[in-house]
């Protein structure tokens, strides 16, 4: 697809060349410094050479989206190490939380939220969201790495991103290239329909006392499909907890 011009951000290519899940590689780059994302087979130190001299940049760290291998290689995070052994490679699995870099002064932040796999990273630079495969708008994914509750929570803390950082993300682009959304609100790229108010205290969380709302995917089968029974048919919106929309049905 014809991506349009993100400020600070600087695509390598696309990896490996001309397969149809292609994976785009970036240097985010800010005042003489940037951060390499994604390190798909394909990419050669010589290409990053290349890229960094023509953006004028040295390069201050290395990271990926999550650590399957079309997204990180290991031979070739292995020969970039060699071959920039200043730089700092953060692998995905070792960030947690809301970890913020600074990039020639511009702050970088990556969000842990594991949905397409137990490591989903999403990189967030000059209001740009680098979303590697985690798929918005939903609950469900192309695998079952990641159980259930545990996707509504980092989508929730997906959703809260801006107002912990107050900081305004305005577009967001995926890993493969394939999903470009420029001028969002970000807020609703998370909603999911709630439960029936009219159910009272049933639309509430009891676990552990959570009191959470609980609301309802909106996937056919999806509570079925994580194995959660026939009686569920809902999550609750703040712990992930399965629970049902009528006592009845338990």
């Amino acid at each position: 697809m014809d991506l349009p011009h993100f400020d600070g951000w600087h695509l390598l290519g696309a990896f490996p060349d001309g397969a149809p899940d292609d994976i785009g590689s970036w240097l985010l780059a800010h005042d003489g410094e940037a951060l390499l994302l994604e390190v798909p087979p394909g990419l050669t130190v010589r290409g990053v050479r290349a890229a960094l001299k023509r953006v004028g940049t040295k390069l201050r760290f290395v990271t990926a989206s999550h650590s399957h291998e079309d997204h990180l290689d290991p031979e070739v995070w292995a020969a970039l190490g060699k071959a920039f052994p200043k730089a700092e490679f953060l692998h995905p699995a070792s960030v947690s939380g809301d970890r913020r870099l600074t990039i020639g002064g511009e702050p970088l932040w990556l969000v842990k939220a594991p949905k397409h796999s137990a490591d989903d990273v999403v990189t967030v630079f000059r209001g740009v969201a680098m979303t590697g495969d985690i798929e918005l708008g939903m609950l469900g994914s192309v695998n079952d790495e990641v159980p259930l509750p545990i996707r509504v929570q980092s989508l929730n803390r997906l959703a809260g991103f801006p107002d912990r950082s107050g900081y305004r993300v305005h577009t967001v682009v995926s890993a493969h290239l394939n999903d470009c959304r420029v001028s969002i609100r970000w807020s609703e790229l998370f909603r999911f329909p709630r439960s029936d108010p009219g159910m009272g205290r049933r639309g509430q969380c009891r676990s552990y006392g959570c009191w959470g709302p609980l609301v309802v995917p909106d996937e056919p089968g999806l509570m079925a499909a994580a194995g959660f029974g026939t009686g569920f048919d809902v999550l609750c919106e703040n712990c992930g907890s399965p629970d049902w929309s009528n006592p009845r049905a338990k």
